[in-house]
C-alpha cells in the first residue's frame, strides 16, 4: 500500500487561498462549494467486525463542478491508542461526472484483537476543493475456543432511587450493594442518580470517575449496537473501544437504554452493562426511580 505524501486539508486551504478573487462578483453563477460525499451503506460510521470479514462501503458523490478524484485511505490504531499503521492510500479513482455513486470493498486485515481501523473516503473535484467521510471499525478475533479474558455474570432487576429520596440512589455493581445519597465513600459508588430536588433527572454520574482520572467512564448504547442478551466480555470490550461518545456523565436515561459503565482503566479494564428498564418519574422526586438489569465482568 501506497503511503499519503500530501496533507488532504491541502485541498481546502488551497481553494480558500487561491480560488476566492474578485470574478466572483462579477460572475454571480460561478460557484466556490465543495463537493458533497455522503456514506450509504452501512448505515452507522462505527462498526464491530471480525478479523478476516470482508466489509462494502456505498457512497454518493456530487458537485456543481466535474468530480475528478475519489481516493479511499486507511489507518490502524492498536487498543491502547499506539499507531500501527497512517494514514494510507488503499485506492484512487479518476472521476468524471457531476453526481457519482461510489463503492469499496476490503477486508479486514490481521491487525491485534480490538484495534481501530480508520477508514476516509475523499472526493476532489476540478477546483481541487474536497470532503471527506470516514468510517472506524473495531476488529476483533472470534475463536470459539478462547474463553473470555474476564467471566461475565448477569443480575436481576434492581431499583436505584431519585437521588432527592432517603432511599438507594447508588450501587455497586461489584458487591451488589446499595448505597444512600448521602453515602461519604465514592470509591464504593460506581453509579449516582444525580437528582437533588423536585426534577428526576434520571441521569447518572460516577463518583468514583475522581480515581479514574476522569477519563471517560460511561458509554451509551442500544440494542442496535450491542445485544444485551449476548453480551460477553469481548462485545463489551468493543462496543466501548468503538464508541464515539465516551462521557463521564450521561443523558437523561429511557426504557431500552445500554449503558456500559467503565469500572477500572486499561490495559484489561472491568465493565458493568446496564439495560434500563421502567423510568419512573411522578410529581416530586421522592418516588421516582430506574429499574434496570446488569452484567458485570469479575476479576
Amino acid at each position: 500500500m501506497k503511503k499519503i505524501t500530501y496533507p488532504i486539508i491541502f485541498f481546502g486551504v488551497l481553494w480558500i487561498l487561491t480560488g476566492c478573487h474578485d470574478d466572483t462578483l462579477n460572475n454571480p453563477l460561478r460557484d466556490f462549494e465543495a463537493p458533497v460525499i455522503q456514506l450509504i451503506d452501512p448505515d452507522s460510521t462505527t462498526l464491530i467486525l471480525s478479523i478476516g470479514e470482508q466489509i462494502e462501503f456505498s457512497l454518493e458523490a456530487s458537485d456543481d463542478l466535474q468530480l475528478s478524484f475519489f481516493r479511499v485511505f486507511l489507518s490502524v490504531q492498536d487498543p491502547e491508542g499506539a499507531e500501527l499503521l497512517p494514514f494510507t492510500l488503499l485506492t484512487e479513482r479518476s472521476l468524471s461526472e457531476r453526481f457519482e455513486r461510489l463503492s469499496f470493498t476490503d477486508v479486514i486485515d490481521s491487525f491485534p484483537s480490538f484495534s481501530k481501523l480508520k477508514y476516509l473516503f475523499v472526493v476532489e473535484d476540478q477546483r481541487q476543493a474536497s470532503d471527506s467521510a470516514s468510517v472506524v471499525i473495531t476488529a476483533v478475533i472470534e475463536d470459539p475456543t478462547s474463553s473470555p479474558l474476564y467471566p461475565v455474570a448477569t443480575y436481576g432487576l434492581q431499583t436505584l432511587w431519585s437521588g432527592a429520596s432517603d432511599r438507594f440512589s447508588a450501587y455497586n455493581f461489584t458487591t451488589q450493594q446499595g448505597y444512600l445519597s448521602t453515602h461519604n465513600n465514592p470509591l464504593e459508588l460506581d453509579i449516582q442518580e444525580l437528582s437533588t430536588g423536585s426534577e428526576f433527572l434520571a441521569q447518572l454520574r460516577s463518583p468514583n470517575n475522581e480515581r479514574l482520572d476522569r477519563d471517560s467512564i460511561f458509554v451509551l448504547l442500544d440494542s442496535t449496537k450491542l445485544n444485551y442478551a449476548e453480551a460477553d466480555y469481548e462485545k463489551i470490550w468493543g462496543a466501548y473501544q468503538s464508541s464515539t461518545e465516551q462521557v463521564d456523565l450521561t443523558p437523561r436515561l429511557k426504557r431500552g437504554d445500554l449503558v456500559i459503565i467503565r469500572l477500572t482503566k486499561a490495559p484489561s479494564p472491568q465493565f458493568a452493562l446496564m439495560q434500563i428498564g421502567l423510568v419512573q418519574d411522578l410529581s416530586g422526586s421522592e418516588n421516582d426511580f430506574i429499574e434496570f438489569e446488569y452484567k458485570v465482568s469479575s476479576r
